[in-house]
């Protein structure tokens, strides 16, 4: 833990680790709201600046989730339980770089319309 707030201290400290958190979900939100298939599952009003929500559409997001865990090794994106079966949960933490970010969203562009595909 010391090392870690250390480490966000030195980029900048809680304004930095805020501001690339919040980076990074609008990248997500607006994948999402580009995507044909998916969107944004709370109003912007009420967006997590630190995990996105994205709700599927005409896809499975199990089947989805399981095909990038399988070749891209991305895990632990599962809806929140209860509240929607269809989502994705991507994590915006600070540890997470933007390059990553996009990474991300391209396997899961890929996914998506593989399991679209059939």
């Amino acid at each position: 833990l010391q090392s870690q707030l250390r480490w966000i201290e030195a980029a900048g400290g809680l304004p930095w680790a805020a501001a690339h958190c919040r980076e990074l979900s609008q990248a997500v939100y607006a994948w999402a709201e580009d995507h044909p298939l998916a969107t944004p599952f709370a109003e912007a009003k009420y967006r997590s600046p630190v995990v996105a929500t994205v709700e599927l559409r005409e896809v499975d997001a199990t089947s989805v989730r399981n095909l990038v865990a399988s070749r891209a090794g991305i895990v632990d994106i599962g809806g929140y339980r209860g509240v929607g079966d269809n989502q994705l949960r991507i994590g915006c933490f600070p540890s997470v770089t933007m390059d990553d970010l996009q990474t991300a969203l391209s396997w899961l562009s890929w996914a998506i319309d593989q399991v679209r595909a059939g």
